[in-house]
């Protein structure tokens, strides 16, 4: 009876312990990168993500979007859905170039995105690039090995598609 008491114990221990072994020695830092071709124009794709603040009705993630300040060019909004984060935003070049940087220092993640649109035609090609670093070892391993540093930026690419297909945009 002993014996399978200290196996019972003893085995979930080792699980947690190996995990975070192997988080521990994963890379905090990564960069990712995904993209995507959106049929429709860049202007039009421009104008979904540079209002955050309508977010919400496109995003399948995203529950609602709270501005914390508009100042100099830049946006400072936090973001409630799966999680909350507070974001500082940056259109950097029109239509063409955008910085969001998680402003959140208490995270155990945090990083940035940046958004390339370029032309092509009547559609429009959409990159995203995830520079982030996850510091908590047993995040890490769950970021890096069960969910894969895609899944938020393929995420908010296929809503982005299903957003400017399904109706034409509004007037900026």
């Amino acid at each position: 009876m002993k014996k399978w008491l200290l196996i019972i114990f003893t085995v979930p221990i080792a699980l947690i312990a190996g995990v975070y072994i192997i988080g521990a020695l994963l890379p905090a830092d990564h960069v990712a990168t995904s993209e995507s071709q959106i049929a429709a124009p860049i202007a039009d794709v421009a104008q979904h993500i540079r209002h955050v603040e309508r977010h919400p009705e496109w995003r399948s993630n995203v529950d609602r979007v709270e501005i914390v300040e508009r100042a100099n060019g830049r946006l400072t909004y936090r973001e409630i859905g799966e999680n909350r984060i507070l974001f500082d935003f940056q259109e950097i070049e029109t239509d063409t170039h955008f910085e969001s940087t998680i402003a959140d220092p208490g995270l155990p993640f945090g990083g940035s995105w940046t958004i390339r649109l370029v032309a092509d035609g009547d559609e429009t090609n959409v990159q995203i690039t995830e520079r982030g670093t996850v510091s908590d070892p047993l995040f890490r391993f769950f970021s890096t090995i069960i969910f894969g540093h895609h899944g938020t930026m393929n995420a908010y690419l296929e809503d982005l598609e299903a957003i400017t297909s399904a109706r034409p945009s509004d007037p900026a």
